[in-house]
């Protein structure tokens, strides 16, 4: 999957139907976004990264949300869906786009937004090890340098070693177990995605073991 997310010029999240607190939470991660200025992503391939779809409101989010605890509130009602409890080889996309209901915005926005917003994380222990790493995983991938087609998608897939993805991801869930090792191996920058024959292992092994090679 890893590979078909980086091979796709935009890829949607859908986080399921909308409610009153989603469709308010991604109004207070927009003008977040926007206070701090980031509206804008110049590191995207398409100018249009950054921006808020057409129709999102500039200012009902804060005629809405009276105060920071309200506004942090409706954010983790988002964040708590279960979409980001999962292994995250959508990482791997160039360009992400992230519905619920019908309110969607580029993942640029809700990485900014939710750097922002300097989200409590510890009032919310369940998401203390979850969000964080999704955020700087975007990031990672939003600053790397523009590369052609072939190697983007190379790039996109190997952006971290199996340990560092394992400590990152270790709690998160997946439809099979089975697929959380296909999605951090897939994932990872040193494992090979070429396997190994029966003949090359058992060579492996005894040199490992016995030093030498039969």
């Amino acid at each position: 999957m890893a590979e078909i997310y980086a091979s796709a010029n935009r890829v949607v999240v859908w986080l399921g139907e909308a409610s009153a607190e989603s469709d308010m939470a991604f109004e207070v991660l927009g003008e977040a976004a926007r206070k701090e200025g980031t509206v804008v992503d110049n590191h995207s391939e398409d100018s249009r990264e950054g921006q808020l779809r057409e129709g999102d409101s500039e200012s009902r989010s804060i005629d809405a949300v009276r105060n920071l605890s309200e506004a942090q509130r409706v954010v983790f009602t988002v964040l708590e869906r279960p979409w980001f409890q999962r292994i995250w080889e959508v990482s791997a996309a160039r360009r992400i786009l992230m519905k619920c209901g019908s309110s969607e915005l580029e993942r640029f926005i809700i990485c900014s937004g939710l750097s922002a917003m300097h989200l409590p994380y510890d009032t919310r222990p369940g998401l203390q090890t979850l969000i964080p790493p999704i955020t700087n995983l975007i990031r990672d991938e939003i600053f790397r340098p523009t590369r052609g087609a072939g190697q983007q998608v190379a790039a996109s897939l190997r952006t971290h070693t199996l340990v560092e993805l394992v400590d990152m991801y270790y709690t998160r869930k997946a439809t099979k177990r089975v697929d959380k090792i296909y999605a951090l191996l897939s994932m990872s920058s040193d494992c090979s995605k070429d396997p190994k024959t029966l003949e090359q292992i058992v060579r492996d092994i005894y040199r490992l073991i016995w030093g030498f090679q039969p």
